[in-house]
């Protein structure tokens, strides 16, 4: 602050009260410091949310703030053109592509559509698929065996997911979205500049809209939303199909929330993503013998500069989810870029203590040794 500016006495303010946890900022804080420090990334942030309420429980991030570095991690705002003080400083509220994190919103949609079955199959066609004027490849992990849904999401298959998506049309793919609020701002007022990017009307009504922005959407690109907002749509799907509005102030009126799912559709394939979790074999993703939890990673090769964002969707307990954690890891420089590697071991640890501290689950020994300053007391 420079004193030549002036000086402006301070007033007192009424109290603002948030929805935020401080005590899970802590443990956030310490786990998000080793992956990003794991991953060689710039930077990474978590947010939590309550699924039922859409209260923000958790806006955490590293590094922080330098303030003799002002313009350190700033982006140009997609609404408004300006640098404004987004990336890690607010990192809710940057917009980025959600990459496999929005597959299962697009299955849940054709499944309640009608337009594919649960034990139909999809083929890979050898991990590339070609089709006019484009090629859809798969990561080189995923199986090149033909897949039912469940195991399109499990495998994060994104030629799977864009014949899915397909089966759905553009119309009916550009309503799921709109009906998620992916093209809207995060509803906070201080914090809603920033809207992400979606395809324009030209797009969706173009004669190959369907090999393009059909397609690529089903699998989480061509379009960018913040994770508070991914938070939320996440929340709609695992919270039983309603969509809530995030909500930061503890003073704001509850809104009612908006079906997006049926009911049996959003448990179902929800649970499907347990198998994310249980199905895998290297053990990479915590596991604990009193939590059932459920995820799905995101690996998002950004679209407009260099580099990866890295994302991971928590939620649990399961069957009845309370709570859903987004991390996301932004250009790490080792080792291969995987939101599952690097984004969901921190996201699960996270969704655990958040679990604590509400009195869910009790307390274990590791997670306290990770976080000392974090105390778990029951609320």
């Amino acid at each position: 602050m420079n004193p030549l500016l002036g000086f402006q006495p301070s007033e007192d303010a009424p109290a603002v009260r948030t929805t935020l946890d401080a005590a899970l900022a802590a443990f956030a804080r310490e786990d998000l410091a080793e992956a990003r420090r794991a991953a060689g990334a710039e930077w990474a942030c978590a947010v939590a949310m309550d699924v039922h309420t859409g209260q923000i429980l958790l806006m955490e991030a590293v590094p922080d703030y330098d303030p003799n570095l002002p313009d350190f991690g700033a982006k140009s705002s997609a609404a408004s053109g300006r640098k404004e003080g987004i990336g890690w400083l607010l990192p809710a509220v940057m917009a980025l592509e959600p990459g496999s994190t929005a597959k299962p919103f697009v299955v849940a949609a054709a499944l309640a559509e009608g337009v594919i079955r649960r034990d139909e199959h999809f083929e890979n066609f050898g991990g590339t698929w070609r089709l006019p004027g484009r090629v859809i490849h798969n990561a080189s992990e995923v199986p090149n065996h033909a897949m039912t849904p469940r195991e399109v999401l499990v495998h994060s298959s994104n030629i799977g997911a864009a014949q899915i998506g397909m089966r759905l049309g553009a119309q009916k793919l550009r309503a799921l979205w709109e009906s998620l609020d992916v093209n809207r701002g995060i509803g906070i007022p201080i914090f809603d500049g920033n809207r992400g990017l979606f395809p324009s009307d030209a797009d969706w009504n173009h004669p190959s809209a369907e090999r393009w922005c059909v397609a690529s959407t089903s699998y989480g690109h061509a379009f960018s939303l913040t994770p508070v907002r991914l938070a939320a749509a996440w929340s709609a799907l695992v919270n039983g199909g309603i969509l809530r509005q995030p909500s930061l102030f503890l003073d704001d009126a509850p809104r009612p929330g908006q079906r997006v799912y049926p009911e049996a559709v959003a448990r179902e394939v929800s649970g499907w993503l347990e198998g994310v979790i249980a199905d895998r074999k290297d053990k990479v993703l915590p596991a604990w013998p009193d939590l059932r939890w459920g995820g799905k990673s995101g690996t998002a090769k950004k679209t407009h500069e260099d580099g990866y964002d890295l994302l991971f969707t928590a939620f649990g307990p399961l069957p009845n989810p309370e709570i859903v954690v987004i991390v996301v890891v932004d250009n790490p420089s080792n080792g291969k870029p995987r939101g599952s590697l690097m984004s969901g071991p921190s996201a699960g640890r996270i969704l655990r203590r958040a679990l604590e501290l509400r009195g869910s689950l009790r307390a274990v020994q590791d997670l306290d040794s990770r976080s000392p300053r974090a105390i778990v007391a029951a609320r």
